[in-house]
């Protein structure tokens, strides 16, 4: 099975055809609401290649978790692991961009920011179990998930984002960590097994025990790098839950980054796995 615990988020985008002055009110050109959130986007991105996923997050009760784990299963997506707070909203994320270029984040995890790891029984985390991770989460529980996942013999991931930032024990706990290049530098000789540098362009680097091989992403035309990220995750995740060796899964996550730029948006820009697999025959 593969695991992706994180969050599920209101994603909302305002674009803006041109920076912005200093006063209090502006008006976006452009406004999209889609269901957000690193670990729903790549879930979502794991299942269109047709791989069983169970999503693991918090939600709050209200209309938008009404909407949202419906639409997540009718992809393929177990969220019999998510939990849902009467307290809470489901969290949002809020992102800004200016002529194209994302300018702005802003993240309030509300009810995701209470997913607990122990929504995960120890009866699933065994050797033929992947689990995905992101650090949008309280830091808390992806170092206490990671570690019992390695106790119990899983295979490790987390993406190094929104924060660059790990603990000196997690570091022992993951199998491939997975970042934007600009973040290696900080990163020289920690005792991580794989380490896989996203590129801008959609390539990414693969340095296992001190290699150094680039993966070439299909040269496509890119309209909108939004989501390409967590599109390469979830690929590579569901490639590694299907055995595939390290390049190739590699070279799938690539080419799932690409398509996704081809498209605007995150969620309703996600590829599916005959897309990828059309598009590595091409090139």
């Amino acid at each position: 099975m593969l695991i992706v615990f994180g969050a599920i988020l209101k994603h909302i985008r305002l674009d803006y055809n041109q920076a912005q002055d200093t006063s209090a009110l502006h008006f976006a050109d452009q406004y999209n609401s889609e269901i957000g959130g690193r670990a729903a986007l790549q879930a979502l991105s794991a299942s269109r290649t047709c791989v069983k996923v169970a999503l693991v997050s918090t939600t709050g009760d209200g209309y938008e978790a009404g909407y949202m784990l419906p639409k997540l299963r009718s992809e393929g997506i177990s969220t019999s692991a998510v939990t849902r707070s009467e307290k809470l909203a489901t969290g949002s994320c809020i992102e800004i961009f200016e002529a194209g270029a994302l300018k702005e984040t802003h993240i309030a995890l509300s009810a995701a920011g209470r997913v607990n790891h122990e929504q995960i029984p120890d009866d699933i985390l065994g050797p033929t179990t992947v689990v995905l991770l992101q650090n949008e989460l309280p830091a808390d529980q992806n170092s206490a998930l990671l570690r019992r996942a390695k106790q119990h013999g899983a295979t490790t991931i987390l993406n190094l984002a929104p924060h660059p930032v790990l603990g000196k024990e997690d570091l022992y706990h993951i199998d491939y960590l997975i970042a934007a290049e600009k973040y290696s530098p900080h990163f020289q000789g920690v005792p991580v097994k794989n380490m896989i540098w996203l590129h801008e362009n959609c390539d990414a680097s693969i340095k296992p025990a001190g290699a150094n091989e680039r993966i070439k992403a299909p040269a496509l035309n890119a309209i909108d790098m939004d989501g390409s990220e967590d599109a390469f995750c979830g690929t590579f995740a569901s490639a590694l839950h299907e055995k595939m060796p390290l390049e190739m899964a590699v070279r799938r996550g690539c080419a799932a980054a690409a398509l996704t730029t081809t498209k605007r948006g995150t969620y309703s820009a996600m590829p599916f796995g005959a897309d990828i697999e059309d598009i590595l025959k091409k090139s």
